[in-house]
């Protein structure tokens, strides 16, 4: 790496606090939350109602929120299907923007 500074792990790498995460307490946290925490304590979908609604569902809330996701199941076989027809040789971060475009026409 030539003229350039190394820099094991973090150290002496700025990290830019968001509304959704930060870097505090010894560790990353997305709206308060440590990741640790969430990784340990929480389900993916309450994540992900986490970090789009800025709290920890109620129970009813995920629920609803549960809903809405398996609603949007028929989506997401269209999206595999068409992953599915990706020729083998294709490389892999190609096949996974191929995907998230794909996914775009759903949002």
């Amino acid at each position: 790496m030539e003229g350039g500074n190394y820099y094991p792990g973090l150290k002496g790498i700025v990290v830019e606090e968001t509304e959704i995460s930060a870097f505090e307490n010894g560790g990353l946290s997305f709206r308060g939350y440590l990741v640790d925490e969430l990784a340990a304590d929480a389900t993916f979908p309450e994540v992900v109602f986490l970090l789009l609604q800025g709290e920890l569902p109620t129970h009813e809330e995920l629920a609803d929120f549960q809903s809405i996701l398996t609603e949007s199941i028929d989506e997401d076989k269209y999206v595999l299907k068409r992953l599915k027809e990706i020729p083998l040789h294709v490389e892999l971060l190609d096949a996974i923007r191929t995907g998230i475009s794909t996914l775009a026409h759903f949002d």
